[in-house]
């Protein structure tokens, strides 16, 4: 007997994963879900545009904008960076539930301190950190597949 057309479409839609539940490289186990358009874009206008600078133009006696500052270019290549990796952040925050919760040893907590990432006693901040340091390991690749998401929908989202 053939599956139902949704129940096919809904299991293309999840990469062939069963439940929905996928191992990660790092062997943790999550349950990938849709992240709203919206909410990456919110999470994206939260960085900070650079200021152009002024620069003083002594024939016209006033100050101008200057965007061809290199200090303003080099800010406008780290805004840019920011952004992705804000997007990026967004999708492994809410994108990724922990199928078996956040591990009961804390002692990644004591790891990422000492590379200078203090994770804090919020819950939220640490499942943050946890999905983000911890249990993404190279499958943010893979993570983008199957949330449909491509390199070129991450680029629009940078021109947006």
């Amino acid at each position: 007997m053939s599956e139902n057309p949704v129940v096919e479409v809904a299991k293309e839609q999840q990469g062939g994963i069963s439940d929905g539940i996928h191992t990660l490289s790092t062997g943790v186990r999550v349950r990938v879900k849709p992240v709203p358009p919206a909410l990456v874009s919110d999470v994206m206008l939260r960085v900070k545009l650079p200021q152009v600078p002024d620069v003083w133009n002594e024939r016209k006696g006033r100050a101008e904008p200057n965007p061809l500052d290199p200090g303003y270019i080099a800010a406008l290549a780290q805004y840019d960076h920011e952004r992705g990796a804000a997007a990026l952040d967004a999708v492994a925050m809410f994108g990724l539930e922990l199928v078996d919760g956040m591990p009961e040893d804390t002692t990644w907590v004591q790891k990422l301190k000492l590379l200078g990432i203090d994770a804090g006693d919020d819950p939220i901040a640490q499942e943050f950190y946890y999905k983000k340091y911890i249990a993404l390991g190279d499958d943010l690749d893979q993570l983008q597949q199957m949330m449909g998401v491509t390199a070129e929908d991450v680029t629009n989202a940078k021109k947006s």
